[in-house]
């Protein structure tokens, strides 16, 4: 592929790099011969096809409106971030999405937001998506955004190749809500598997992987699952979990319950996996055998964007890190904001101020999460934080709000 700072688009779009990077197109992109990075959903499935991967899956909630293939290289180091600037044909609307095909498991999924992932957007009047000092981006998706930025981690869950090889392979697509309907008879469904990176603590817990399909199958459906070491290890870090679960018929969804062992050892952040095998009924994608999902077990606490209800009450936390330490306290003040989840029902309310030391990169705020055994959706609140004071937000941002998902688990 021909690299370069800019890659174009099929001529109505354009992606820019950081400086010093170069972009070139992907495998797909490449291999269609447009020349540009723009791909279509025929010619990933052609490409799949000719180099004997599983069949393309069309993803069941949303439908693609873009879809780019491109490659990031010359990075200042593996495993290092680097962002990308994309100029987009159409504005954002209020049900766009930005989505990951997987294609060795043939498995659509969100684009991962975390401390070394990131995506923001701005509106363009002229179509001018120049990312400066001055530009201010919106942490999210904007309704009428024409501008995309993502910051994307070399070896991260964004990252196709999944190494951190110093080269970043990102086919992203820009997708808009399909309708659906509520009950699938039985043929096979989109699954997704999340985890949450867990706090180690000072004593053992259970964490759950969350085995969901897009729609409810009119027949019981299974999986075989079983723990496979990673860094962390079995014995030590986690209990070996082996065993079949099933989603039953008219449901959406089954927990999969996996023991972390604490311990007062100051170590690095650990992973294992959990590998889904067997699948009975339409459970997985047609031609997947096999899905793999890491788990990160984060040293002493951690941060989450979604979190288990449980049966006791319990602290979760908001974790605010800078790319790298000040000479001066940094402080910010907080808020929590009713989504779907209401103060008082199923979290407690919270308003203070935080401070990040001199000399250190990260601060955690609590926010108490309520348990109770009813049945219900996921449900959402945010953390809203303003009034920042030494540099401790991007130039021109004045507030962020990030949102954490309580998973109902009764």
């Amino acid at each position: 592929p021909h690299d370069q700072h800019e890659l174009p688009s099929d001529g109505s779009s354009m992606l820019a790099g950081e400086p010093g990077t170069e972009l070139g197109l992907g495998a797909i992109a490449f291999d269609s011969e447009d020349g540009d990075c723009s791909v279509s959903e025929a010619e990933i499935a052609a490409y799949l096809a000719a180099e004997k991967l599983p069949p393309f899956q069309q993803d069941q909630n949303y439908e693609a409106e873009k879809i780019f293939d491109y490659v990031i290289s010359s990075l200042e180091e593996p495993g290092a971030s680097s962002q990308i600037v994309l100029s987009l044909p159409s504005a954002l609307t209020a049900d766009s999405k930005i989505r990951k095909y997987n294609t060795e498991t043939a498995v659509w999924s969100d684009f991962t937001v975390d401390a070394n992932n990131a995506l923001e957007s701005l509106i363009s009047d002229d179509g001018n998506c120049s990312d400066d000092e001055d530009t201010v981006w919106t942490t999210g998706l904007v309704v009428g955004g024409t501008c995309l930025r993502l910051t994307i981690e070399d070896g991260g869950l964004n990252d196709a190749d999944g190494e951190a090889n110093g080269e970043i392979d990102d086919p992203v697509a820009i997708t808009k809500e399909k309708s659906s309907s509520n009950t699938n008879t039985g043929g096979s469904t989109g699954s997704s598997v999340t985890t949450v990176t867990t706090i180690e603590t000072a004593s053992n817990h259970i964490n759950y992987f969350k085995l969901a399909i897009d729609q409810a199958l009119a027949v019981n459906a299974s999986v075989s699952y079983t723990t496979r070491d990673g860094t962390a290890k079995a014995g030590q870090d986690y209990m070996t979990a082996t065993g079949t679960a099933t989603i039953p018929a008219g449901k959406t969804q089954v927990l999969i319950p996996v023991e972390i062992l604490a311990d007062n050892i100051t170590e690095t952040d650990e992973s294992f996996s959990l590998v889904l095998s067997n699948p009975i009924g339409g459970i997985f994608p047609i031609g997947t055998t096999e899905i793999v999902v890491a788990h990160t077990i984060i040293d002493d606490i951690s941060v989450n964007e979604s979190f288990y209800e449980g049966n006791t009450n319990h602290k979760n936390y908001f974790k605010l890190e800078l790319n790298q330490a000040m000479d001066s306290d940094a402080s910010i003040s907080y808020t929590t904001r009713n989504g779907t989840a209401t103060a008082g029902q199923d979290y407690i309310a919270v308003a203070d101020t935080a401070t990040i030391k001199a000399g250190q990169t990260r601060v955690l705020i609590p926010v108490e999460i309520i348990a109770d055994t009813i049945t219900e959706a996921d449900e959402t609140f945010s953390l809203v934080i303003t009034n920042p004071t030494g540099g401790v937000f991007p130039i021109g941002t004045s507030e962020i709000i990030s949102t954490h998902t309580i998973i109902n688990d009764d």
